[in-house]
């Protein structure tokens, strides 16, 4: 989280735009916070939530003769 919190950082700095509420720029600022918090419907949530776990299993090996 700390690694995204940083580059969300030097985002905004690069993105100065980003704080005017009228502007393209405020408005990806704003979908990059919520997909970065999860997503804003239960959906979304779903969604990402299913993502981590197809990723995960990706990376992960379970020995079939031990369990």
């Amino acid at each position: 989280m700390r690694k995204g919190v940083k580059q969300l950082t030097e985002w905004k700095e690069e993105n100065p735009e980003s704080d005017d509420y009228d502007s393209k720029k405020h408005m990806e600022y704003h979908n990059i916070i919520i997909n970065a918090t999860g997503g804003s419907t239960s959906e979304e949530d779903d969604k990402n939530f299913n993502k981590i776990i197809k990723n995960v299993a990706k990376e992960s090996l379970i020995d079939k003769e031990k369990y």
